[in-house]
């Protein structure tokens, strides 16, 4: 019985919280939210992510490519480079 009262008491202090934060948020206490609707747009969001990941990751590989070439062709002029003494 005692845990049934401090789960009881738990979930109480969730509704509370929930309600205030609902309240800073500025929406209605009572009002439902559309959970669907959120894990929509979660997931959403988490695609839209990923996607920009891959972009960001295919741009970084093409600078690292072309870092490469420069530093080829620059150890090419210094080689045959005629030597002043």
């Amino acid at each position: 019985m005692q845990c049934i009262n401090r789960c009881e008491e738990q979930i109480n202090l969730l509704y509370d919280e929930v309600e205030e934060l609902r309240e800073r948020l500025g929406l209605d206490p009572q009002e439902p939210i559309n959970i669907e609707d959120l894990r929509h747009k979660k997931a959403l969001h988490i695609y839209q992510d990923r996607a920009l990941n891959r972009v960001l990751h295919k741009e970084v590989y093409v600078i690292i490519i072309i870092i490469i070439i420069i530093i080829v062709v620059l150890i090419q002029c210094m080689c045959s480079a005629p030597v002043k003494c």
